[in-house]
């Protein structure tokens, strides 16, 4: 027997707080976290393939690998230190920081749409009050 559906409910002190139903056929996965390897990179898109366990690839463009941190729209101070300036991450630093077989840590950004795969990103984002 296959389940259709997953059913879940929160009580609290005996009483109903959330119920929720998950269908097999309309999983998100927008913002779910995985660890993926590296299948194969694409220099004329500009993207790499990460294999999340799906039946598709995952697709993580270079924009969306580079840590945010190390992004050139972040304000640099110099403090007239004798520090060499850190070299900016391109395009080309992409396959040496992810070779083919890294893993690396994803987020899905777009759910899977037809015969592509879910869009994901490096650049990871919690949600919440604290």
């Amino acid at each position: 027997m296959e389940k259709l559906e997953t059913r879940v409910a929160l009580l609290e002190s005996g009483r109903l707080e959330e119920y929720s139903v998950e269908r097999k056929s309309s999983r998100n996965i927008v913002g779910s976290v995985y660890k993926g390897k590296v299948k194969n990179i694409e220099m004329g898109l500009k993207a790499m393939f990460v294999d999340i366990g799906f039946e598709k690839n995952a697709f993580l463009h270079f924009w969306d690998a580079i840590p945010a941190a190390l992004d050139s729209g972040i304000e640099e101070i110099d403090r007239r230190s004798n520090k060499r300036p850190r070299k900016r991450i391109t395009v080309k630093d992409i396959p040496s920081i992810y070779p083919v077989g890294s893993d690396v840590i994803v987020q899905v950004t777009k759910g899977p749409i037809g015969t592509k795969g879910p869009r994901v990103t490096t650049n990871l984002s919690f949600a919440g009050r604290y």
